[in-house]
Parts: C-alpha cells; sequence; structure tokens
C-alpha cells in the first residue's frame, strides 16, 4: 500500500478538536476550531499561505460545519447555530439554539432546509427562509453525532450515540422516519466532542456508515442492507468518511491517525497517511484531486494528488461515463445495469476532437473519449411567456417570483405543492405559506397581496388565486377558473386590481375584491409588468421566432393606451426581464446584459429605450466570470443576483441582492469628461420622470431643486476642465446646460479666473437670454380666470425699510366713471408707513380681466409681499373723472365698479436660494383677488377688480375718511 508525503501543514487553531470543510467552488476552505473562531483559507498553492480571514461571533468551541452555494453554517458549543454569508463573512442570522451543544449541521442541497444534530435526542429541520418554521423529527433514544442530507434532498440520515442509523424522508407530513438500523455503528455512553460522521454516495444510491469493528458498513438505499464491508485497513474504530465528488474514491481517518484512500472499484487502500496526531476532519476538494484534513492540535494539512496519475487510476473529481464502473463486482450487477442505463438516456458521448476543447490535458491525463453535460440552448419558444422573477425547477424548488418586495417560492411535495412568501423587509408584512393542491406555475408580489395562476392540467381548467397581506373584512382572497380551452400565461397586480393574459390574447382585469372591471384583445404578449396604473406588455410572434418586438403601455384606471412603439433588444438578444423602476420608468433587460429605461412614456409619441448598463461589459472590464440575474431598478442602481460560472438562475436558500452602479455606455467613460457627461444625461432622465410622477408642487419644486443642482454641479466641473484646456466654444456650450440662474454666475467667474474674457462676456449674454426668456414665460403663464391667490405678509419693520405703499382710499361707495385715467404719483417716504392685512373677496362678474389676471405658478406671484398704508389726502379727480390710478402691462380697460384704488406696490425681491424662498411660503399669508403685476416691472402695479373690499386693522386717519 503506498503512502503519499506530498502535504502541506499550516496553523490553524488552538489545540483541540478541529473540523473543515470546502467552498461550493473550492477556491476556499473553512476551519473551525477550540478557540471559538472560524478561519478562511485560500486553497490555490500561491496563496494558501496567505492572511486567512476571520468569522467571529463563537462564544465557544465551533464543532461543526458545512457551506453551500454563498452561505456557511456553523454549530457550536454555545448551543447555538449562526448562518453566515459569503465573500462578505458576515453573520446573516442565529438559524436556531438548543439546549446542548450543536454536534452536526448540513444543508438541504436545495439550499432552503438545515439539519441540526445536538446533544438532545431530536432533530431540527429549520426553514431558511423563515427560521421560525422548525420542524422536529423525534425516534432517536441517546443524544445524535451526525446528519447528513441526501444528495437529492427529500431523505436524511443520522447517527446516534448509541449507534444506531435512522432514515427520514422529510416528504412525508405524517411518520417521516422510513427504516431504523439499530446499533450498528460506533456507540459510545455519552458525547464524547470526537466528530463521527455518515455520508452518502454522491449518486444517492448508497449511505457509508463507520462499523462497529474497525470497518465501514456500504448501505444499499432499495433495501437499506449491508451491500459491503470496506476492512483490514484501520486498528481502530473509524470515525470521519468522505466520497470523493464523483464516488469512485472512499477516504476515512480513525483515532489510529491514520487516514486511508479506498478504491471501491476494487475495494482496496490506494493511498494512505500516518499523521501525528488524531484526524478530526476530512474535507475533498470538490474540483482537484487535493483532499485536507485537520486534527486535534488544530493544524490543517493539504494533501496534493491525492489518486496517483502514475497508477492509471481513475480521476476523483470528473464525473464522466466511467463514474458506474467503481460499482461493478462491488454491487449487484443489476444496479449496475439500470444505473448506466439512465446514463446512457441522460448523457451525451463526445468524441475526442469535441473534448479537446473542454478537457485539458495536463489534467486529464491519457483519458480522452468523456461524456460531457452540454448547456441547453433554449429556443425562444420556450423562453417566452416570461413571467419576471420566474425561474424553473432545481431540484424540487423554484421561484415563483422575485422582485423588490420579496420572494414566493414553491417545493414540489409530489401530490401538492407548498408556496411559502418571504419578505425582504420583513417589518412591512409577514411571510407566510400555505399547501397548493393546483401547483401554480406563476406568480406576482405586489404591494398590497399576491396573485397566483396555472395553466388548464389534468382536467383542471386553468386558475387564477389572489391572497391580499392584511384585510380587514373575511374571505378577502378569490379564486377564479377561466374557460376551457383558455389558459392563463401572465399575471401582474396594479393599483386597480389583477390583470391576466390569457392564451386567447386576452387582458383581463379584476378588482382587488374579485370584480371583473374590464377585458380586451391586444396582440400576442410575451412578457408583463405593472407599476401604479400603468401596464406594460411585450408583444411578439412565434411565427417570425419574435426578430421584431414591440410594446403597449395601457392605463387601467381610464382603459387606454398610452403609448405604443417597437422594443429594441440586443443583437441576436433575448428578453430577459420587464418591470418598472423604484420611481415608474418601463425598464427592460435582455440575455445579454443591457438594461434600457423608457424615458418620455407618458408622452404622446413613443419615447426612446435608452440603454443605462451593460452589465456584462462591466463584469468583464473587472475579469469576473459571472453573469446578473435582475430583481430591480432604482435610479442609480441595478438590484440583482450575482450568478457565478454557467448558473443562470438564483440558488437555494435565497441569495444576498448586489447592487450595480447604472452608467449609460457612452464613449471615454475612463476618463473624467466622459464620467461627468454620463452622470449629466442620467440625470437629466431622472429629472424628467420626477417631473412626470410628482403630483405635489412643493414636493415637485424641492425634488427638481435637487436634481438640478446636482447636475449643475457636474456641468460646472466641465466647464472648468474646459477652460483649462481652452476648449472655449465647449464651454460656452455647457453654460447653456445650466439650469439655475446663480450657476451661470459661478460659470462666469471660472471663465474670469482663467483670464477668458471674451467668454465670460458670452456667459453673461447667455444669462441676461435667460432672464428674457424666464419673463416671458412669467407672461404666458398668467391664468386669465380670476381666483384667490395667496400673498406672504413681510414680517419686516416697515420703518427700516423703503418700501412702496398701497393706499386704500374707500369707505364710502362712490360712482366713478367708466374711463381710468392713468395719474402718476410717488410714495412719500417722510411719512408714517403702517401695515396692513388685505382680504380681497373673490368677484365672479369680472369678466374684463382676460389680459391680466391672477397669476398662477409665476415666481412673480410667489414672491414675498409686504403690503402698507400710507395716510394720504385724496387728489381731486375733476368732473367725471377717475381719481384711481391704473397702470396696464398691454392696454386700459373699461371698469363700471371699482371700489378700491392701490395707488403704488413693489414685492420685496430677495435672492435667497430656492430652498429658502419655499420655506417661506409657510409664512403667515394674506388673500388676493383680482390682483395682477406687470410682468415686465415690479415699480407699477395694477388693480381692477369689482366690488373690492379692504378690511383695515388700524384706525383711519382723517384723511382716509375723503
Amino acid at each position: 500500500m503506498p503512502s503519499f508525503t506530498k502535504v502541506h501543514p499550516r496553523f490553524a487553531h488552538s489545540e483541540g478538536s478541529t473540523v473543515v470543510a470546502y467552498g461550493t467552488t473550492g477556491d476556499e476552505i473553512i476551519t473551525g476550531g477550540t478557540d471559538s473562531l472560524c478561519r478562511v483559507f485560500k486553497t490555490s498553492p500561491e496563496e494558501r499561505d496567505s492572511e486567512a480571514a476571520l468569522i467571529d461571533g463563537h462564544t465557544e468551541a465551533v464543532t461543526c460545519i458545512d457551506a453551500l452555494n454563498s452561505q456557511i453554517a456553523t454549530g457550536c458549543e454555545d448551543n447555538a447555530v449562526r448562518l453566515f454569508s459569503h465573500p462578505s463573512l458576515k453573520m446573516e442570522t442565529l438559524v436556531t439554539r438548543c439546549t446542548l451543544p450543536i454536534r452536526s449541521v448540513s444543508f438541504n442541497p436545495n439550499g432552503l432546509e438545515l439539519a441540526v444534530a445536538s446533544d438532545e435526542q431530536n432533530i431540527k429541520i429549520v426553514n431558511l427562509m423563515n427560521i421560525s418554521d422548525i420542524r422536529i423529527l423525534k425516534g432517536h433514544g441517546k443524544g445524535l453525532q451526525a446528519v447528513s442530507f441526501h444528495p437529492k434532498g427529500g431523505l436524511l440520515a443520522s447517527l446516534d450515540c448509541d449507534g444506531t442509523v435512522k432514515i427520514w424522508d422529510l416528504n412525508r407530513q405524517e411518520e417521516p422516519l422510513v427504516k431504523t438500523l439499530t446499533k450498528i455503528s460506533t456507540s459510545s455512553d455519552a458525547p464524547s466532542g470526537e466528530r463521527v460522521s455518515l455520508q452518502w454516495h454522491p449518486d444517492g444510491k448508497y449511505l457509508a456508515v463507520p462499523g462497529k469493528n474497525k470497518d465501514i458498513l456500504i448501505l444499499s438505499t432499495e433495501n437499506w442492507t449491508t451491500s459491503h464491508v470496506l476492512n483490514d485497513g484501520h486498528s481502530s474504530n473509524v470515525s470521519v468518511l468522505r466520497w470523493s465528488p464523483n464516488g469512485k474514491y472512499l477516504i476515512s481517518s480513525a483515532v489510529d491517525c491514520q487516514v486511508l484512500v479506498w478504491e471501491m472499484e476494487r475495494k482496496v487502500t490506494i493511498a494512505s497517511q500516518k499523521h501525528s496526531a488524531t484526524v478530526s476532519d476530512i474535507a475533498w476538494h470538490p474540483r482537484k484531486n487535493t483532499v485536507s484534513y485537520v486534527d486535534t492540535m488544530g493544524q490543517l494539512m493539504t494533501w496534493d494528488n491525492v489518486i496517483s496519475v502514475d497508477k492509471n487510476l481513475p480521476d476523483p473529481v470528473v464525473m464522466k461515463k466511467e463514474k458506474s464502473n467503481d460499482l461493478h463486482g462491488m454491487f449487484d450487477d443489476d444496479v449496475v445495469a439500470e444505473l448506466e442505463e439512465k446514463e446512457e438516456e441522460e448523457l451525451v458521448v463526445l468524441d475526442e476532437s469535441d473534448m479537446d476543447s473542454f478537457i485539458d490535458d495536463e489534467e486529464m491525463g491519457k483519458k480522452r473519449h468523456q461524456v460531457f453535460n452540454p448547456i441547453p440552448t433554449m429556443a425562444s419558444a420556450d423562453i417566452y411567456p416570461l413571467q419576471p422573477g420566474n425561474t424553473p425547477y432545481q431540484a424540487n424548488h423554484r421561484y415563483l417570483a422575485f422582485n423588490m418586495t420579496g420572494v414566493i417560492i414553491s417545493i414540489d411535495q409530489g401530490d401538492h405543492a407548498t408556496v411559502t412568501v418571504e419578505f425582504h423587509d420583513k417589518s412591512t408584512h409577514r411571510g407566510f405559506h400555505f399547501s397548493d393542491p393546483y401547483k401554480y406555475s406563476h406568480a406576482y408580489l405586489g404591494k398590497r397581496g399576491a396573485l397566483f395562476a396555472v395553466k388548464s392540467h389534468d382536467e383542471v381548467a386553468s386558475t387564477v388565486f389572489y391572497r391580499p397581506f392584511e384585510s380587514w373584512a373575511t374571505k378577502s382572497e378569490w379564486t377564479v377558473q377561466l374557460p376551457p380551452g383558455e389558459d392563463a400565461e401572465l399575471i401582474a397586480l396594479t393599483s386597480k386590481g389583477a390583470v391576466v393574459v390569457t392564451s386567447k390574447n386576452y387582458v383581463r382585469l379584476f378588482s382587488y375584491s374579485g370584480i371583473q372591471t374590464w377585458v380586451f384583445s391586444t396582440l400576442p404578449v410575451i412578457s408583463i409588468a405593472a407599476y401604479d396604473q400603468h401596464l406594460l406588455l411585450a408583444h411578439g410572434n412565434q411565427n417570425d421566432n419574435y426578430s421584431r418586438l414591440t410594446y403597449t403601455l395601457y392605463n387601467v384606471e381610464i382603459h387606454k393606451i398610452i403609448q405604443q412603439g417597437d422594443f429594441p433588444l440586443s443583437s441576436s438578444a433575448q428578453l430577459a426581464w420587464l418591470d418598472f423602476s423604484d420611481i415608474g420608468h418601463p425598464v427592460s433587460y435582455d440575455d445579454e446584459g443591457v438594461l434600457r429605461i423608457l424615458e418620455n412614456y407618458q408622452g404622446s409619441t413613443p419615447g426612446n429605450w435608452v440603454p443605462v448598463l451593460d452589465s456584462q461589459a462591466w463584469a468583464t472590464s473587472q475579469n469576473k466570470q459571472e453573469t446578473y440575474w435582475a430583481v430591480g431598478v432604482t435610479e442609480s442602481q441595478f438590484m440583482c443576483v450575482v450568478c457565478k460560472g454557467e448558473t443562470e438562475y438564483p440558488q437555494f436558500p435565497k441569495p444576498i441582492i448586489s447592487e450595480l452602479n447604472l452608467q449609460i455606455p457612452l464613449l471615454h467613460l475612463d476618463s473624467q469628461m466622459g464620467e461627468l457627461e454620463e452622470r449629466v444625461m442620467r440625470g437629466s432622465i431622472m429629472a424628467k420622470q420626477v417631473e412626470q410622477v410628482i403630483t405635489d408642487e412643493e414636493e415637485l419644486e424641492i425634488q427638481l431643486l435637487k436634481r438640478r443642482t446636482e447636475m449643475d454641479k457636474y456641468i460646472l466641473q466641465l466647464i472648468q476642465t474646459a477652460c483649462k484646456t481652452d476648449r472655449i466654444q465647449k464651454a460656452l456650450e455647457l453654460v447653456t446646460l445650466l439650469h439655475l440662474p446663480q450657476h451661470i454666475d459661478a460659470a462666469i467667474k471660472i471663465a474670469v479666473f482663467h483670464r477668458l474674457s471674451a467668454l465670460a462676456e458670452r456667459m453673461n449674454l447667455v444669462k441676461e437670454a435667460r432672464l428674457i426668456e424666464e419673463q416671458q414665460k412669467q407672461e404666458r403663464s398668467i391664468d386669465y380666470q380670476p381666483r384667490e391667490i395667496t400673498r406672504e405678509v413681510s414680517k419686516r419693520d416697515p420703518s427700516r425699510t423703503a418700501i412702496p405703499s398701497i393706499r386704500s382710499i374707500r369707505h364710502q361707495q362712490r360712482e366713478v366713471s367708466s374711463s381710468p385715467q392713468l395719474i402718476e404719483s410717488r410714495p412719500n417716504t417722510s411719512e408714517t408707513l403702517q401695515q396692513e392685512d388685505i382680504a380681497l373677496p373673490d368677484s365672479n362678474e369680472d369678466t374684463q380681466l382676460q389680459d391680466f389676471g391672477s397669476p398662477t405658478r409665476a415666481k412673480s406671484a410667489r414672491r414675498p409681499v409686504t403690503k402698507t398704508y400710507t395716510p394720504k389726502k385724496a387728489q381731486p379727480s375733476g368732473k367725471g373723472g377717475n381719481p384711481f390710478a391704473v397702470v396696464s402691462p398691454r392696454q386700459s380697460h373699461d371698469i363700471d365698479r371699482t371700489n378700491s384704488f392701490f395707488e403704488e406696490t413693489q414685492e420685496n425681491m430677495t435672492k435667497d436660494d430656492g430652498l429658502d424662498q419655499m420655506s417661506r411660503k409657510r409664512k403667515t399669508q394674506s388673500t388676493l383677488a383680482g390682483f395682477a403685476f406687470k410682468p415686465s416691472s415690479y415699480s407699477k402695479p395694477t388693480a381692477l377688480s369689482q366690488n373690492i373690499r379692504i378690511e383695515k386693522k388700524f384706525k383711519p386717519t382723517n384723511d382716509d375718511e375723503d
């Protein structure tokens, strides 16, 4: 029996029993020890001596580890099981706590459950989607030593301190115990802390268990009898067993400090290591001919080239067609024949030339004729209809929905399914699960409830089911069945209720209580998305292999089509995901990794699908071999699940949602200029969307000001760079993109600083043109319908400010001429100014102010105004004259009755920032009616109204009594 000595030692933990496990990819190995720490080592020869990463959070010795995908589960002598995320190594949650130390943990291969064995007599099966959902398996009479999940899930093997092995079928809700094998393994009166394990063959057909007589038992899962015994190897009882990734070899350790490798075809040991201390745990690299083991001294040993290629032995990792040959001569020939028959059906044999592109000759040696499971190329007909967030089955699990709200998971239980609804933010709603007799094929997770649907099958009509999250009424959930020959193919939830697209190209609308509210026909639909009252439908035709896609944006509230147009994708790409962003942008994602946003989607003409991220280009630039599965889009980020290697869908348990920053694929993004230009363009798109979705005027002004200020900051940086490089024309053009006047002043200062006087002058002309344009907008924005508007009352001391006064001379009704006269007057600043509150009632008869009216959203109508009263003698009107000064911005008008005279008014103009102006709107206000400013000048007001009444809060002087 040859012995290989190429072992690489490394200190891992302090003295005591140590445990070890490889990560799913084999790039890292995790160890745990009595020092209450876990360490993560790199496995490549170049990095294996580098500093290890630490996993902290345990308070006692770590007794067991299991790793699956991006999660690591640990058991500890502090009676707790913890779940950590990889690669962040941060603790996600405390899974469960027992009353005695934990001895073994095992992930269900689907990632949804974790089996926990402790010194107690019961096994805990924890639902990782909802850790409060724990199933207890009772039946052992002693404390437990180990548990192991079947490679395909469903079955669980457990071993207790009495040496009894039990097999459990977790698909059975009642009486899950399948078989009890009493005292067939090593027994002890109480748990000693030594690790004793059992493990399933990778095919799931056999179970390896340490025997009582220094041997190893191989149990057949067909009848749970011993198919073979491996002996004559160890001089003491076996403690740890591990199958090679392809099941051709079995490695074992015992208290005799030996590590043996068994070849299963000949049932002999082919390699061994004699160690200086007791080996407490072993792990086989999932992709290499390497084994790692740890001992009771806290050392980590890495054994390279475990299987000698010089002896022409089969590789321990590559699972090829020969993978069942190791069973010949060891198990029943009928069983082997059955396995080989299944392999012929499932695997495709490639010739020598085919394998040259897949197999590394140095690693595979002379093995050239191999078997390969190709990744299927899915036709468009297999992809569409595309329900966003839906995945195919992985083992017996699938995601029915996966979005920014949460996930819906379906677990196939044979004659029914179990549906679990989980929320990312558990403070919003409480998760739930229910038994699903229909086996729903797709679902939609909305803000108010979850919608499910399934096509017709087994003489059961196509069914749609809605379940609300909360309701004040009983029986608020509802179910409908479609007519024979009509299937529900796509579903969604809007603010008005449920949407069901059927195989007859019908779009059926239901209210949240289940009332049928509308139905219409449409082109064939291949995907669907919903946001608020908007419904987005993607259309395609199977006859042309979906070569040309179109979209329809529909408003379910008014039952009208808002917009229709072409649906662009990357060349030869297929639609992978459809949804709305968090602020309401329609977004699409294709299988080439390009994310697009539909801008101006509420316009009458079709908007443009703007690419805002090329995820595959980004991954290539970062030297990452990964793809991204879409979950949602925010204003600045793409929310996704990272899929490593050839993985296409999120795995189980629920993976962590990652974030990628949006970046429009402009040119020269690696330069500062390109990066700033991209930010300005993206900010402009988002600002337009904000204008369309925010209805509150004050909130709209705040949000627009915020975004415009941010865009102007980037534009000023571009201007600064352009001035530095003497790109004068570019700097001038950039000034025209600025939004706020004060930022144009900042641009002028930049030009002056760089001694570009000619540029500064032209920038000033841009500023003047912008001011003129703003004044013209104010004139056009005047509302010609009389309405009540608000005016702020200044709290300034009028004695400190030269503010023109408002003079009232009405204390009695007077007959006046219908021909108004212009009276030039100036306020006497030496006179005492008195403030007054003015309340002017609306007049329904004022039909002559079509050219004046009350400004609505003009900025001049929102500036703070101080109204003052100056006692002054009335001026003589003359015969039939009109004593009222009327100044019109366009022309004078005839007035039948005028009861008020405003001699002169001027607004207090401030130069404060927009946010300060908004805050001042909430000050004390007075109301005016029929009051119009001349937009081009604030020095002379006009006041034209009928039945105007001025209420003074001060005692009038003698001059006023006239």
